[in-house]
């Protein structure tokens, strides 16, 4: 990585950690009990975690933070689509989960935990596409990688499901369906970003391209919960 991508890097992960931060606190304090308001704030939580250990990582000089630095960006990382999918199918339904959302939602997070299990247990074999990799039983690093890119693609790409169904029973309602749309459009838009970043470089192109997707998606989250009220009563939103 050349110094002017590792500078935008940081600065998408500083813009990224920044809105997170605001955003969670203010939904946290003003709409905490509205559906999906926790899990919208554990998600901004997961993501300045995610974002502040890898500019610490990027910019410190000190070897021995690293390694903890760096099991915290692997925590919130493998936390977040299981948190992006909880968050988007309270939004869907106003908080009702059936039977299959719960268990969507045991599965992704049981899947997000054992490999943080992982990462703590092995840190010199991480999950990932290049060497040193984790390789299970004489299973290829690289499939190992690419099975768990897969899989956490697909724990996302059901919150998208879920929106849409949302966005179906929504009707005639206006304002319902531009908050769903909002939400797909933010939530598509980081899936993205999520996997460009995840991906090895030579198929998802440079850190920042992803991490900056991202910070775009907290755009349009800040847009939706104070333009479009998501969360917030327009009063609220207004000051």
């Amino acid at each position: 990585m050349n110094e002017l991508s590792e500078l935008l890097e940081v600065v998408a992960h500083g813009v990224t950690a920044i809105l997170a931060t605001w955003l969670g606190l203010l939904v946290l304090t003003r709409a905490r009990r509205s559906a999906g308001a926790p899990a919208f704030s554990f998600l901004c939580f997961l993501l300045v975690t995610w974002c502040v250990a890898i500019i610490v990582q990027r910019i410190s000089t000190d070897p021995s933070v690293i390694p903890p630095i760096n099991l915290l960006e692997d925590a919130a990382a493998f936390l977040l689509p299981p948190a992006t999918t909880h968050i988007a199918i309270s939004v869907a339904f106003e908080g009702r989960r059936s039977a299959l959302a719960n268990s969507l939602l045991a599965a992704g997070y049981t899947l997000g935990a054992l490999a943080i299990v992982q990462a703590a247990l092995d840190p010199a074999h991480p999950i990932g596409f290049a060497e040193p990799y984790f390789a299970p039983l004489g299973i290829p690093g690289p499939v190992v990688a690419w099975s768990f890119a897969a899989a956490r693609l697909t724990v996302w790409f059901a919150g998208i499901a879920y929106l849409g169904a949302g966005l179906q029973q929504a009707g005639a309602d206006r304002a319902r369906r531009r908050q769903l749309t909002f939400a797909i459009a933010t939530v598509a838009l980081g899936i993205v970003g999520g996997m460009l970043r995840i991906l090895p470089e030579d198929v998802g192109g440079p850190r920042w391209i992803g991490v900056s997707l991202v910070a775009l998606a907290m755009v349009i989250a800040t847009y939706s919960v104070v333009a479009q009220h998501f969360f917030l009563a327009p009063d609220v939103a207004g000051r």
